[in-house]
């Protein structure tokens, strides 16, 4: 099968989105398939800025990338491209055909696989990876219209699709509450379950330790945007009261954004120097190593359409302290670590602090977390997706 991928974000940028769709379009080619991937083009200075060569991603002999017309956006739109639509997508579609097109955005790239797709005739199947109303609080004077406008578009784009996927059951049912009608599935992300695994000798975990100079230190884990939904601060509070109880703990943030400044006035003010340190932006191998070295991880978003990070610390055998908001509950529960109420980060820090106190428990809730994202493996999500593909096509 060929299957046109586009995206409004990817490598360099690092996050969920750019990871689902590397690790989908990876696995595809793996299965035999031929992926062209229509992403935006970055500048060399993209890549000099997150510390990496200023070269390609290798997704494997049957992935091809295609890199579209794009323009920056202001930083605090988490580093992204606004891909210019100029049928750029169809120009190329027409001349190497595919079978399908999978679209995993609505902008600018959206954009170009919808016009190809009608202009083509080509069935297209949309993937929402996230609750984009949540993203109101970045237009605090227009909120409400902001929602009201980016729901309405969003729905008449997926509306035009033949299949939608989230990776959530909760982020499926927004879309369809919202009225999006088009036929729909909760498909998870691909967890790669073979780079984020749990050490094979618990004996490495000081030495890997060392390697992030955190030798002797309890580790609590965190990997994302640094932006204002992330909500930094209630795991910087968390982290002042688990000092209390235990004087050596760290907080190792991994990541970069235009947060990064609060979060160090906030480390400041409450004397947290000492618990808390800046990783940087890390591979996916250094990420896993990160999670390997770590002894929980603790998100405090409550706007996660999956939560990734989550899962792929829930594969390194971490147990995870969550929020009780969106997806978050339908991944992390009491089999697997804590679920407390957004924004109660006294909560989050007396589960942080039960769990390094507790080895045994946090081991325990760590090894059942790794059984269970291992159903989130290439092989099973790849099966479903053929099977949306195999649908899409017979509605062609």
């Amino acid at each position: 099968m060929k299957i046109a991928i586009f995206a409004d974000s990817f490598y360099p940028n690092l996050g969920g989105l750019e990871d689902a769709t590397a690790a989908l379009a990876k696995s595809l080619g793996e299965q035999g398939h031929l992926v062209n991937l229509y992403v935006p083009k970055f500048s060399q200075q993209n890549f000099v800025k997150r510390g990496l060569p200023v070269r390609e991603i290798d997704l494997g002999d049957n992935v091809r990338i295609y890199r579209l017309p794009s323009l920056p956006l202001p930083e605090w739109v988490f580093g992204a491209r606004l891909v210019i639509p100029l049928l750029t997508g169809y120009r190329w579609l027409k001349n190497n055909r595919p079978d399908l097109i999978h679209t995993q955005t609505v902008f600018g790239a959206g954009l170009e696989a919808l016009w190809a797709s009608r202009l083509l005739k080509l069935p297209i199947v949309g993937t929402n990876h996230s609750i984009i109303r949540e993203f109101g609080v970045y237009f605090p004077f227009a909120r409400k219209t902001f929602i009201k406008l980016i729901v309405w578009y969003e729905t008449w784009y997926y509306n035009h699709c033949v299949a939608i996927s989230a990776p959530s059951q909760t982020a499926l049912s927004a879309m369809q509450k919202n009225g999006v009608r088009s036929q729909g599935r909760a498909i998870s992300n691909i967890v790669d379950a073979e780079n984020f695994r749990p050490l094979s000798d618990l004996a490495d975990k000081e030495k890997l330790k060392g390697e992030f100079g955190l030798a002797n230190h309890p580790i609590i884990s965190f990997a994302g945007r640094f932006a204002i939904e992330k909500k930094g601060e209630i795991l910087l509070r968390a982290i002042s009261l688990v000092r209390g109880q235990i004087p050596r703990v760290v907080l190792a943030l991994a990541g970069s954004g235009v947060q990064r400044g609060n979060w160090e006035k906030i480390i400041q003010d409450l004397d947290l120097r000492d618990n808390v340190k800046f990783v940087g932006v890390l591979s996916q191998a250094q990420l896993a190593k990160l999670f390997q070295a770590s002894d929980a991880f603790a998100i405090a978003s409550s706007i996660e359409s999956q939560g990734m990070v989550a899962l792929q610390a829930m594969a390194c055998g971490l147990p995870v302290v969550g929020v009780n908001g969106r997806a978050l509950p339908e991944y992390v529960n009491a089999e697997n670590g804590f679920i407390v109420p957004i924004d109660d980060y006294e909560k989050m820090a007396e589960c942080l602090v039960k769990l390094l106190a507790d080895p045994t428990l946090a081991l325990r809730l760590g090894l059942a977390g790794r059984r269970g994202v291992e159903k989130y493996s290439k092989q099973n999500i790849i099966k479903e997706w053929q099977e949306v593909y195999t649908f899409a096509l017979n509605k062609k």
